[in-house]
């Protein structure tokens, strides 16, 4: 992902559940992407509805190479519906890359060698 760009991708249940089941959003790294929300909630009326994260790629000025860092869903575990207590979703990884590495131009000079 560039920096200042912007990646998503979209979240929801399997099954209707019994109870609320929030799922809570956040960057490993927030130095390289933020996410828009912090929490998404299902509940019976829309569970079988796709929810969006947007995670927004940070320039961060520095010349550090590609970073990885991770997108981590946390399941509330409060919740009464068993069949979603203790069950977090997958992590969802994310490469910043790097734009404000330096570099070099070497060219030859015509002439004698």
């Amino acid at each position: 992902m560039n920096p200042a760009k912007q990646a998503s991708f979209t979240v929801r249940l399997r099954s209707e559940p019994t109870d609320n089941i929030t799922i809570y959003v956040a960057s490993s790294d927030t130095s390289e992407g933020t996410v828009s929300d912090s929490s998404l909630t299902f509940t019976t009326t829309n569970w079988n509805a796709d929810q969006t994260v947007t995670i927004t790629g940070v320039a961060d000025n520095l010349s550090d190479g590609d970073q990885s860092y991770a997108i981590r869903l946390l399941a509330d575990n409060t919740t009464s519906d068993l069949g979603y207590k203790y069950v977090d979703p997958a992590d969802v990884t994310l490469k910043n890359l790097d734009t404000e590495m330096g570099g070099y131009y070497v060219s030859s000079v015509p002439g004698d060698t």
